[in-house]
C-alpha cells in the first residue's frame, strides 16, 4: 500500500498563489474590463441623452406684398419701448416740419426773386427812346387779344394786301408791323408785342373790320405762319410820339 508524503507548507503557499493567478486573476481581468466597457457605454449615452439639440436659424419669411410689410413694421414698432416710440415719432413731425418749412422760403424766394426780376425789366426799359427819327415815350400797358395775319387774300380781302390803311407799304420795317383799333391805339403809336419781333418796338400801321376792342393783329411774312401764331393773350406796351 503506497504511504501517502506529506504536503509541506511551502507547497501549498505556492499553490494557493497559483491558483489565484490562474483562476481569480482571469476574472479581475474580465470584471474590469466589463465594467469599463459600461462605463464608456453609460458616458456616451449620457452625453447624448443630455446635450442640448442644436437650433437652427429659421430665416424670416419676407414679406411679399404690402400687407406683409405693413405687419412687419407693426411688429417691429410694437417690439419697441415707448420711449422710444414717442421720440421716433418726434423727430419724424419735425423733420416733417422742417421740410415744410424749407418749401415755404423756397417759394417765398421765387416770387420775390420774379417780382424782383419783373421790377428790374421795367426799370431798364427806357421810357423815351428814338425810333426812325421820332422820340416816344412809354403811354400805357394793355391786356390785348392778339393774333396774325400776313399779306394775303385770305386775310385781307377784298385788298390785295400790299398796303396798309396808313398808306404804308407792308414791307414797312422789314414787314414788322402791327394792326389795330385807331381808337384804342392810333397810328403812328409803337407797340411791344411780346414774342414778336423780338419784342423790340413796331409801328402801329394798319387797321381791320375784325379789330375792334383790345385786339391786335401782328402781321406775318405768310398765311402759315400766321394760322401758326394763333390766338394769345399779352400784355402789350404802348408807346406814343413826342412832339
Amino acid at each position: 500500500m503506497p504511504q501517502r508524503r506529506d504536503v509541506p507548507k511551502a507547497e501549498t503557499w505556492e499553490l494557493a498563489v497559483l491558483f489565484v493567478l490562474l483562476v481569480i486573476g482571469p476574472a479581475t481581468i474580465a470584471l474590469f474590463w466589463r465594467m469599463g466597457h459600461v462605463a464608456s457605454l453609460m458616458a456616451v449615452t449620457t452625453s447624448s441623452a443630455y446635450a442640448p439639440a442644436a437650433v437652427v436659424p429659421i430665416p424670416a419669411a419676407e414679406p411679399s406684398n404690402r400687407i406683409g410689410r405693413m405687419a412687419a413694421a407693426a411688429a417691429t414698432q410694437t417690439s419697441r419701448p415707448h420711449f422710444i416710440q414717442e421720440a421716433a415719432a418726434k423727430a419724424a413731425s419735425e423733420k416733417a416740419a422742417m421740410i415744410r418749412r424749407a418749401q415755404a422760403a423756397q417759394q417765398a424766394a421765387t416770387v420775390r426773386k420774379a417780382a424782383l426780376n419783373k421790377l428790374l425789366a421795367h426799370r431798364h426799359q427806357p421810357s423815351i427812346f428814338w425810333f426812325h427819327g421820332k422820340r416816344y415815350e412809354y403811354s400805357k400797358t394793355l391786356l390785348l387779344r392778339v393774333t396774325g395775319y400776313a399779306p394775303d387774300r385770305r386775310c385781307c380781302w377784298p385788298y390785295n394786301g400790299t398796303t396798309t390803311a396808313s398808306g404804308a407799304s407792308v414791307r414797312t420795317n422789314d414787314g414788322h408791323l402791327v394792326a389795330a383799333d385807331t381808337h384804342l391805339i392810333p397810328f403812328g403809336s409803337l407797340v411791344k408785342v411780346p414774342g414778336y419781333d423780338h419784342q423790340r418796338p413796331v409801328p402801329v400801321l394798319d387797321r381791320g373790320g375784325a379789330i375792334r376792342g383790345y385786339r391786335l393783329d401782328v402781321l406775318q411774312p405768310s398765311f402759315y405762319s400766321a394760322r401758326l401764331w394763333g390766338h394769345k393773350l399779352l400784355r402789350v406796351r404802348v408807346y406814343r410820339p413826342l412832339r
